[in-house]
């Protein structure tokens, strides 16, 4: 018996999904068949993979009604509901954005399949196009210009910042235990960022064997493989003599000169370029939103030839990191620090996310 799926088609830095509302649990039962079909770009809708939304009733605030929750918002608010936005949207400034969000109802469940209908832990660019489709579905709370948003994956608790389509903003899980081992000729560096990773930087994107040796990587590591280019070294990049001596007086110039956030941000800026061969597509996507933060994490704590041991000490004393990531399609924004024992926190993916069109789809 063939089935009628209602769905909306969203990408992100060029990743597409199909988007399933599954509040009401009307599309639990798909196989791994089913959403495989689903995603075919011959025989389906197409996509990278395919996102349900639902209830995550695990986590719903006890005074929330679920029933209340299945319905999109109603634009008139009780006055105690009024209150209550009005002194959130109080709070909201800057970094106090993504702390307000924390006490803000988690009732949202991001549930991601792979387009061969496998389970993955989480996307980053399916996030935030989660983020929007849950925004269009009026289920984010509005504060001033902003939407906010907190919603559970398998690999956790995400917060996003829905600022239009062009801005979207998730955080992502802590990272630790980034090591470093060979495959197939290779310095492979491996780092879970929701999902495993192997970041491979190389000095030319454009001929770098993304299916040959992508997939042979993936194979061996079990992992999503992304190759990385660095374009713009900008990370002290006046240092260019290795005498101790010399790192020692570069080092405190830079040190006299940071005075302000903006300073600090120019000490840790990088642009890096990446392609990525993702585990359950089995070849090269357009874009990785989970890469992109793996690269940008590997280009501070372990790229080759990009600074030496004491310079990145030094740059881990000021704070945030901002570093440019370009997809083959479009431009992300990956935002975090680092701890002394090098867990990696506060990481905050930023990148647009657009809805390409509905469809009716009978599978």
């Amino acid at each position: 018996m063939s089935k009628t799926i209602h769905f909306s088609k969203y990408q992100g830095a060029g990743n597409d999904f199909v988007m399933l509302d599954n509040r009401s649990g009307e599309f639990s039962s798909l196989t791994s068949e089913d959403i495989t079909k689903i995603c075919s770009r011959k025989y389906g809708i197409g996509a990278d993979g395919l996102i349900l939304l639902e209830i995550d009733k695990d986590n719903i605030r006890k005074q929330d009604n679920i029933d209340e929750v299945l319905k999109p918002q109603r634009s008139r608010r009780a006055s105690a509901e009024m209150r209550e936005r009005t002194e959130v949207r109080d709070r909201v400034s800057s970094e106090v954005q993504r702390r307000d969000l924390r006490n803000l109802a988690l009732h949202l469940r991001m549930k991601y399949y792979n387009s061969d209908g496998s389970i993955a832990s989480f996307c980053g660019n399916g996030g935030r196009c989660f983020a929007l489709f849950a925004h269009n579905l009026q289920l984010s709370k509005q504060c001033k210009n902003v939407s906010l948003l907190t919603f559970t994956a398998d690999d956790g608790k995400h917060e996003a910042l829905v600022y239009s389509e062009n801005r979207i903003q998730i955080s992502m899980r802590d990272v630790n235990n980034i090591t470093a081992e060979d495959s197939q000729g290779y310095n492979v560096t491996l780092l879970d960022t929701g999902v495993p990773h192997a970041v491979v930087f190389t000095p030319d994107i454009e001929n770098a064997p993304i299916e040959k040796d992508g997939s042979a990587i993936r194979q061996d590591k079990d992992a999503n493989v992304n190759f990385v280019q660095i374009l713009d070294k900008q990370v002290l990049k006046t240092q260019r003599s290795r005498r101790t001596s010399a790192e020692m007086r570069e080092r405190t110039e830079v040190r006299d000169r940071v005075s302000n956030e903006a300073q600090r941000r120019d000490l840790s800026n990088l642009e890096l370029a990446i392609r990525t061969y993702e585990k359950g597509v089995e070849g090269e996507t357009e874009a990785c939103g989970t890469g992109a933060v793996a690269a940008a994490i590997a280009s501070v704590i372990a790229a080759p030839n990009q600074q030496t041991h004491k310079q990145k000490d030094f740059l881990r004393e000021f704070g945030m990191h901002e570093i440019i990531v370009k997809t083959k399609t479009s431009t992300l924004k990956v935002y975090f620090t680092i701890t002394n024992n090098n867990t990696v926190k506060d990481i905050i993916l930023e990148g647009g996310a657009t809805k390409v069109f509905d469809g009716i789809y009978k599978l």
